[in-house]
């Protein structure tokens, strides 16, 4: 998540793009695929970036429900090379389908300030394996590459293999004499980054972090520092070597490089859905006057050594975003930012051949990003075989880096789950049922004796009777033998106290109750929540509570529920519209970085005033297509109502 609100449960309208950018026979396949179907003959390779805004939770979205193991999410995205962000998880807590998935090496990094935050992760096609992987940029943490089996030790010998750093615990050549061990330490404490070496290229997979506050602005901007030196040392290459203390490295050549992930930067104002009032509410003159804006536009090229792939192939889309406020529905109008790339160096751009953002994948408040190799490469060859060996075409045979997740002594062997379910098809049983009674297994003490539960059945005599038959008493329609004949008069004042006394009591039990509806209603009516107020379009409002720290914190108001749209359109009546609504620039630093915590947390109450500053129509005449002004005090309104 760019570090802004929780995904959105609604599919986008037909207005927002499908797919922006993508051509016809590059859709995405449809969730649920076989996360062991290899991949596909008829395409190129395929890089895709997506911040998920929690792996745990994913699933749990209409559109992947279907899907039993994380794995099969990843298959049916039908990528080779799938880099996530936010992933959300700890290692000591991950779930072993999101830790291995069957066909795909993976390697995390998680957050070591706290569990369920940031984090990222990256899937890579088995038949794809890379040479090394690394977690962070600043190579305290060392590389984690194997040598290939079939030979080729030498290449770990000298320190290096494609450009990576072998010593642990040293900081990486690219980065030396530029920050301290403890400011890199903190960069890589979020879990932010995983580099993994293809050899045509290496692939940087980074959760950018956001800049709400002066102290994360900081941050941010030693950050993207370190990234861009990092990625300068792959691009620059290193003819002569480099002297590491005692020791000479081999010569670097240049390296290829792709850089994928949630930037939190909206580039240009076509990236961005109200890039006018995102200047005004950040006091700015020119929309790119943003360090991090700066930062991003010397990358680019022509100033920089990397190429936007999307704005590559679609220089002039407008409306194509990657991220959406959600808790202003902003998805559902299409009101959001583009702060997801993929970005190339010189030398892959001619191998790619198609980029695009994948909004109609639902389950986030980001949509993915993808990029389409080319099959086959006029000058490089074929590049998956470049992938696989080389480009003589030549595969070799490696084992996993040891940053892969099937390598961690955690899930390097059977799970219990798959010992006490595995299948007898071939004449095995569980462990459990091959051991004597008394003997002792994984799961405990084996007991063969068979101990049967009973049920506890209900008396046979009726149903259970419902609370209001306990509060209403019954009558008996048939007249009481000790009753008097109707037509016998009421004990009047000649008859005793006693007499009159019982007749009155006899008199009370035959005096109709209510009807059980009209009971029932009202019982109902105590409890029920009270209806929200009309909206100026007529329809029922939302409910919000403030969370911002304040005299009103706590209070519940209603807004209208209709998403918010762009401000300063023209209705066909010829009159602007206004937003109506909190800014969606949450991306550019109103968002806070902590705030995966307080996702769909709500607006401040002042926000309507906010909307009516910015000159929006009142009342009925304010019933737009979008989010109109309506806005009251849930406790205004209850009076209202009364």
């Amino acid at each position: 998540m760019g570090d802004e609100p929780a995904a959105s449960e609604t599919p986008p309208p037909a207005q927002a793009p499908a797919e922006a950018g993508s051509d016809a026979d590059h859709k995405h396949q449809a969730p649920g695929g076989s996360q062991d179907e290899p991949r596909g003959s008829q395409r190129g390779l395929r890089l895709l970036s997506w911040n998920v805004n929690g792996a745990r939770t994913l699933r749990q979205h209409a559109q992947w429900s279907g899907c039993r193991t994380f794995g099969e999410v990843v298959a049916a995205l039908d990528a080779d090379i799938v880099c996530l962000q936010e992933v959300k998880v700890a290692r000591r807590s991950i779930p072993h389908d999101i830790a291995i998935v069957p066909g795909f090496d993976v390697f995390f990094s998680f957050s070591k300030k706290r569990d369920g935050y940031s984090g990222t992760a990256t899937f890579v096609r088995s038949t794809l394996r890379p040479a090394d992987a690394e977690e962070g940029l600043s190579g305290l943490h060392g590389g984690a590459g194997a040598a290939p089996s079939g030979g080729s030790v030498a290449a770990l010998s000298s320190g290096m293999i494609a450009g990576m750093s072998r010593d642990a615990g040293q900081i990486h050549e690219s980065l030396r004499g530029r920050f301290t061990v403890a400011e890199l330490h903190d960069l890589d404490s979020e879990g932010r980054v995983v580099i993994t070496d293809h050899g045509l290229f290496v692939v940087m997979n980074i959760y950018f972090p956001n800049e709400s506050s002066e102290e994360r602005q900081g941050f941010k901007q030693r950050f993207l520092e370190a990234v861009e030196l990092r990625a300068r040392w792959y691009l620059n290459g290193d003819s002569a070597g480099a002297t590491q203390g005692a020791r000479t490295t081999a010569s670097r050549p240049r390296r290829e490089v792709v850089i994928a992930g949630d930037f939190n930067i909206s580039h240009r104002p076509i990236d961005h859905c109200d890039p006018v009032q995102s200047m005004r509410d950040h006091g700015l003159r020119e929309f790119g006057e943003t360090p991090s804006r700066r930062w991003l536009s010397r990358m680019l090229a022509p100033q920089g050594p990397m190429t936007d792939t999307f704005r590559h192939f679609h220089p002039q889309q407008a409306q194509a975003f990657t991220c959406w406020n959600t808790l202003i529905d902003a998805r559902r109008s299409n009101f959001g930012t583009r702060i997801d790339y993929i970005l190339v160096s010189s030398g892959v751009v001619p191998a790619i051949c198609a980029g695009s953002i994948l909004a109609q994948v639902m389950g986030s408040d980001h949509a993915p990003v993808q990029i389409e190799f080319e099959e086959r490469h006029a000058a490089s060859g074929d590049l998956v075989e470049r992938l696989l060996g080389g480009a003589g075409g030549a595969a070799v045979e490696r084992a996993p880096p040891r940053l892969c997740s099937s390598r961690w002594p955690e899930f390097s062997g059977p799970n219990i789950k798959q010992l006490l379910t595995r299948s007898a098809s071939d004449g095995s049983q569980a462990p459990a049922d091959r051991l004597e009674p008394g003997k002792r297994s994984i799961v405990g003490v084996v007991d063969t004796t068979v101990q049967v539960a009973v049920k506890r059945t209900k008396p046979s005599g009726g149903k259970q009777l419902d609370l209001l038959s306990y509060m209403q008493r019954r009558v008996s329609r048939e007249p009481r033998a000790t009753e008097p004949a109707s037509d016998a008069p009421f004990p009047g004042r000649d008859a005793g106290p006693e007499a009159r006394c019982s007749g009155a009591m006899d008199a009370a039990e035959t005096r109709p109750l209510p009807e059980r509806a009209s009971t029932v209603a009202a019982w109902r009516g105590l409890f029920e929540k009270p209806k929200a107020p009309l909206c100026h379009h007529g329809e029922p409002c939302q409910e919000w509570t403030v969370k911002k720290a304040g005299p009103t914190k706590g209070r519940v108001f209603y807004l209208c529920a209709r998403p918010v749209g762009p401000s300063g359109q023209v209705d066909e009546d010829g009159r602007r519209r206004h937003r109506g609504g909190r800014s969606a620039d949450g991306a550019d630093g109103q968002a806070d970085d902590e705030a995966d915590d307080d996702d769909g947390e709500a607006a401040d109450g002042g926000v309507s005033g906010t909307a009516r500053r910015r000159g929006g129509r009142r009342g009925a005449e304010a019933a737009g297509e979008w989010r109109c002004d309506f806005f009251a005090w849930k406790t205004a309104a209850r009076v209202r109502a009364k």
